[in-house]
């Protein structure tokens, strides 16, 4: 039996290639992106606005093809809340803070909400970190799952020198998700390919059946001034594509769909939002092309 990989683009508004454009402007290349038959998601960094929550709200409430998920990772760093601290009270604070911000989740119409492990204390305390994090994640799951939200368990650098995640490589990721589904159910994993890099992986792949936990694989796509500008972009960018492709090989796996956002690092902000939707939308374009020389779509 064939293996197919479903590759399901997805608009990325994460970053500095999108933090000048305010939140009504984002709502509404969200908007775009969901009458986009191109896209099937996005990924969004914060919570919106009043404003910007009510129309994101009335617009994917009851989209059943189309997945917004929020992205609490930068929230959670800037807060400093670890999920997995050795203090019970700190640990409490994390999942009240993050339990609040679903209901804005679930307001504008969000079907998935992303967080991430805390630090790794090391390997004397490593293992009371892990039942720490189990303890809140199965939590948290219970509050998404009640609001209507997928909970995304995002994987970390293990080797970072700006600090070292308890969750690091990807297979480990899928391996905790396993054992807490056997709890509940609304887990899911999101993996990013420079993450996977840090941590000396090139796919996930040597996680077996455990794919089918997977939501999304975020990729990074780093641009100077003269790429943005370039007339023959679509060449540069089937280039770039094809660089990417080891990083979608995952062999041993069958029926797997998989959401692709680009988070864009440019050297400026783009001119205006229909830039930065122009030029995402056409390298996943170019990715999925250059994957479709070997997967089925």
């Amino acid at each position: 039996m064939p293996h197919h990989l479903i590759l399901k683009p997805w608009l990325c508004l994460w970053g500095d290639s999108c933090s000048g454009f305010d939140s009504c402007e984002l709502a509404d290349l969200i908007l775009r992106a969901s009458s986009d038959p191109f896209f099937s998601g996005a990924g969004l960094e914060y919570v919106p606005d009043g404003k910007a929550r009510s129309i994101l709200g009335r617009a994917l409430t009851g989209c059943h093809d189309f997945t917004l998920c929020l992205q609490l990772i930068p929230y959670m760093h800037q807060h400093r809340l670890n999920l997995n601290a050795q203090e019970k009270i700190k640990r409490l604070e994390a999942i009240d803070m993050l339990r609040a911000i679903f209901d804005a989740a679930a307001e504008c119409g969000a079907k998935a909400v992303s967080v991430c492990s805390g630090a790794d204390p090391g390997i004397v305390q490593r293992s009371n970190a892990y039942t720490y994090l189990m303890d809140s994640v199965i939590r948290l799951a219970e509050e998404a799952q009640v609001r209507g939200l997928i909970l995304v368990l995002e994987h970390g650098d293990r080797r970072g020198s700006g600090g070292r995640a308890l969750l690091g490589p990807a297979a480990e990721c899928l391996e905790f998700i396993d054992e807490v589904s056997c709890l509940v159910n609304s887990v899911k994993c999101g993996l990013d390919h420079l993450v996977c890099q840090a941590n000396g992986e090139i796919t996930a792949s040597s996680a077996g059946v455990l794919s089918a936990y997977l939501l999304y694989l975020r990729f990074t796509l780093s641009l100077n001034y003269e790429q943005m500008l370039i007339a023959n972009r679509d060449q540069l960018f089937r280039q770039l594509a094809s660089q990417l492709i080891p990083c979608l090989k995952f062999d041993c796996f069958q029926n797997l769909s998989l959401g692709l956002p680009l988070r864009l690092s440019l050297p400026e902000k783009p001119d205006s939002p229909d830039l930065l939707y122009k030029l995402e939308r056409s390298f996943l374009r170019c990715l999925l092309s250059a994957a479709g020389q070997s997967y089925q779509f």
